[in-house]
């Protein structure tokens, strides 16, 4: 899954100097950028992902996670009343 165009903001991780790419936005919001049988093969492409993102940027990563259809944190939060 991918965040929203200009959701992603970055900072350094001071331990590492890596930059550390994140969202504003939940879950929920994110937009499914493929669908894999298993977790290995999502962590592949991910990994793939991250190796792409370093080729202009040595400090960088790419901002997805692989994430399961049923997890509960893809649901958006309905308010009762």
């Amino acid at each position: 899954m991918l965040p929203p165009v200009g959701s992603v903001e970055s900072r350094r991780n001071p331990a590492t100097g890596f930059y550390i790419g994140y969202s504003t936005r939940p879950l929920s919001a994110w937009n499914v950028a493929g669908s894999y049988r298993t977790a290995v093969e999502c962590n592949a492409a991910l990994d793939q992902a991250n190796q792409r993102a370093r080729q202009g940027c040595p400090d960088c990563s790419s901002v997805a996670a692989c994430i399961a259809s049923d997890d509960p944190n893809l649901k958006s939060k309905e308010i009762s009343w």
